[in-house]
């Protein structure tokens, strides 16, 4: 018997992943009962040296408030607690985020990154390599995981939100790796040209690089 293609096994991996994960998030979030307004769904994908389980998180006005009152030393540091709050203290009081594990693809995503991990030859490799050499490798092998993200992400900011949600002006739904190592370049796929133009004006993004 002639062993499964591995690239149409990956391709197939992935297409039930977005299509699982693009269905099921707004009935999780529906699930949260979430009263206050939002600014952002994030979806976070984990590089090798994590859980391999994606995560979402929907995080609301509160936080927003709370970042108007803040003194920061590093005016950059208020843009990271907007758009990387799951590595913020600042989110743990209730009702700033609000947090899920993505169990629903567990499996097929173990599968997906262990396939990836010998397509790119990172299976194997990773003990020997430093972090910022495991990082940049991450990057390239991770890239076709990404990119089904970054189209379950474009599918959600697509989606009527009549149930669970209440999106404020501007709402973004944001894909990035759950660490922020990709954080920037990650914004820049999930927000597009205008998304990006109308949150800079609010001052929600820097008007340079981050």
């Amino acid at each position: 018997m002639a062993k499964p293609d591995p690239q149409k096994h990956l391709a197939r991996l992935l297409a039930t992943i977005e299509r699982d994960l693009t269905d099921w998030i707004p009935l999780a979030v529906e699930d949260l009962k979430i009263s206050s307004r939002a600014y952002g769904l994030f979806l976070w994908y984990q590089d090798y040296d994590d859980d391999w389980l994606p995560h979402f998180g929907v995080a609301t006005e509160l936080l927003l408030e709370d970042i108007a009152n803040m003194r920061f030393e590093d005016p950059l540091e208020k843009y990271d607690i907007l758009w990387c709050p799951q590595q913020s203290e600042a989110s743990d009081a209730p009702g700033r985020l609000f947090l899920d594990e993505c169990e629903l693809v567990a499996e097929a995503v173990e599968e997906c990154y262990g396939l990836l991990a010998i397509e790119y030859g990172l299976d194997g490799r990773m003990a020997s390599l430093s972090d910022e050499e495991l990082c940049a490798e991450e990057f390239q092998a991770l890239l076709p995981f990404r990119e089904m993200m970054h189209r379950v992400g474009r599918n959600l900011q697509a989606h009527k939100w009549t149930k669970g949600l209440k999106p404020m002006d501007d709402f973004a739904v944001v894909v990035s790796d759950y660490m922020g190592y990709f954080l920037e370049e990650d914004l820049q796929l999930s927000l597009g040209p205008m998304l990006t133009e109308r949150l800079t004006s609010r001052d929600m993004l820097p008007s340079s690089p981050f």
